[in-house]
């Protein structure tokens, strides 16, 4: 006996498979999170939300504004502060007060503005203004011993050194020299007190001198050393009792 096979049955057809529910993007997370949930009324039904509207794109904030914003605010306009008028410098004195400035070893050793020995090497030294000033100088002391009024313009003209005043004068250099080789002292604010006597050139003074003037000066002191103690002990004697008899 035949027995029948019945067809097979037919797969049913599979559904689909729902397909995953996308996240809600940050715009639409931003308005349903801002948007306020409505409560329902009991007994009735809840009213859909109304969809939020879209936010429109936000436009690029300009680097210029930025900077704008981030910069310090600039400080208080202050008033210019009024110039003074520049302080004038004091001016010179028109005379000083010339004092003798005694010293018993210069005044025994040295030798005399006016003299061969400073004409000779002092000169090359100090310079032709400044030892025709310490000559103009010896010459009022030894007319007034206790000290002179000395009229600046007036010396500078007899000295052929101009009329002009100033510190950057020809005049005002040669007091300077005076100064700074030890020849003179200020004293006070108008007087200079001043060496009868000009000492013997130091080692470091003679050879600035030309060679044959540093030759000649050496026979010089040579000779000087050669002469008996007893001669020369009598010229200092004679030159410290002269400079006693003009200080008086």
């Amino acid at each position: 006996m035949t027995v029948g096979t019945s067809p097979p049955a037919s797969a049913a057809p599979t559904a689909p498979a729902p397909a995953p529910e996308a996240a809600p993007g940050p715009r639409a997370a931003a308005s349903t999170a801002s948007a306020p949930a409505t409560e329902a009324a009991p007994g009735s039904a809840a009213a859909p939300a109304a969809p939020a509207a879209p936010l429109p794109p936000s436009a690029p904030v300009p680097p210029a504004a930025t900077a704008a914003l981030v910069a310090p605010a600039p400080p208080a306009a202050t008033a210019a502060p009024v110039p003074s008028e520049p302080s004038r410098p004091p001016e010179p004195p028109g005379s000083l007060l010339i004092r003798p400035w005694p010293d018993e070893v210069v005044d025994a050793l040295g030798f005399d503005p006016r003299s061969n020995y400073v004409e000779t090497y002092w000169l090359g030294i100090l310079g032709p203004s400044t030892t025709w000033l310490l000559r103009r100088l010896a010459q009022g002391l030894e007319a007034e011993p206790a000290g002179f009024e000395l009229d600046l313009a007036e010396t500078a003209c007899r000295l052929g050194l101009g009329v002009r005043r100033g510190r950057d004068s020809a005049f005002a250099r040669a007091l300077t020299r005076c100064v700074q080789f030890g020849l003179a002292r200020q004293e006070g604010r108008n007087g200079l007190g001043v060496r009868r006597k000009l000492p013997p050139l130091n080692r470091r003074q003679v050879l600035r001198l030309p060679s044959s003037l540093q030759q000649e000066h050496q026979r010089w002191q040579d000779a000087e050393l050669a002469r008996p103690a007893v001669d020369r002990l009598r010229q200092r004697s004679r030159r410290l009792a002269l400079s006693l008899l003009e200080l008086g």
